[in-house]
């Protein structure tokens, strides 16, 4: 005979790491209280609206549903979103200039294939991760590199790179 608790232990495991695997894929708002009171967390959506009028403060998700609050009760408030952003991004910085952003490798070229483009990367503490000089273009791979924000210049102009 199978025991109870060895069959519905590991399903409950499961529909818990389940749930908790859904639940981080949401954006979500979570409002904590004064005193060390049970926090009131929002899953964020389109229909979402927080008003503040006067001292208080409300989060409403449907119509009728409504929590408020007083400002003066609320120790803070935090957010957990779930980025987004455009994998691929294609411009023209003048000066025969044109840098392209495709997932972690931003590559920079020459728009007429003849001009030289002086460019380089940097970190934000100002290491120089790759620089050069090219007629055509270059491909500068950041997958490997650690996280975080590099500093892209190209002839004159000056890009931000945000690595993930």
């Amino acid at each position: 005979m199978v025991s109870i608790k060895r069959v519905l232990l590991p399903t409950i495991g499961l529909s818990i790491c389940l749930t908790s695997v859904a639940r981080s894929e949401v954006d979500k708002m979570v409002i904590h209280l004064n005193g060390g009171g049970e926090a009131k967390e929002f899953v964020i959506s389109d229909k979402t609206k927080i008003t503040f009028d006067g001292n208080s403060m409300s989060v409403s998700q449907d119509v009728g549903d409504s929590f408020m609050v007083s400002v003066a009760d609320v120790d803070k408030i935090s957010f957990d979103l779930q980025s987004s952003s455009v994998e691929e991004i294609e411009t023209s910085l003048g000066d025969n200039v044109s840098v392209v952003v495709n997932g972690g490798c931003v590559t920079i070229g020459s728009t007429d294939g003849v001009s030289a483009v002086n460019y380089g990367a940097y970190s934000t503490s100002g290491q120089t991760v790759v620089s050069g000089v090219t007629d055509r273009e270059v491909t500068i791979d950041f997958t490997a590199m650690q996280r975080g924000v590099y500093i892209i210049k190209a002839n004159s102009k000056t890009i931000k790179f945000i690595n993930k």
